[in-house]
């Protein structure tokens, strides 16, 4: 089964790879940085399935055109699904799949390493008082 895998980064491919490579028989996996959009979904062109994050766009205007290039799989690599148009993906007669859960520790280490950051940070502000302000937000949304 040949894969188109979105919004990939180092760590998707590092895990994936290690995880393909005990499989009997591999996927073809097809790394892409993009993420999927309208604009994106060629790069699926002669795949079987796609696999998808958060931040990709998988619409009915996505999924039509997905579908008209032989897609017959929407994997997602989170728990989330508000990002896919389900009622269009069923009526075209698409597989979605997603994580059912995340474990609850997974969720606490997330929140620990944040807590963890979240001194240096404020330390550094000190330490440089001309910067500007750090706001709450602008700490939720730095790069892990």
């Amino acid at each position: 089964m040949k894969i188109a895998v979105f919004s990939a980064h180092t760590y998707d491919k590092n895990f994936l790879d290690e995880v393909n490579r005990r499989e009997p028989a591999p996927f073809d996996l097809i790394y892409q940085e993009a993420s999927l959009s309208l604009q994106t979904v060629a790069f699926a062109q002669g795949c079987d399935a796609i696999c998808v994050f958060v931040n990709d766009v998988v619409n009915a205007p996505v999924l039509e055109a997905l579908h008209r290039l032989g897609v017959k799989g929407v994997f997602l690599r989170c728990a989330g699904f508000n990002n896919v148009d389900i009622d269009a993906a069923q009526k075209l007669g698409l597989l979605v799949a997603r994580v059912p859960a995340y474990a609850p520790e997974a969720v606490a280490e997330h929140m620990r390493c944040r807590e963890t950051r979240s001194p240096r940070i404020f330390i550094a502000a000190k330490r440089f008082p001309k910067l500007p302000a750090i706001s709450v937000s602008e700490i939720s949304n730095l790069p892990n």
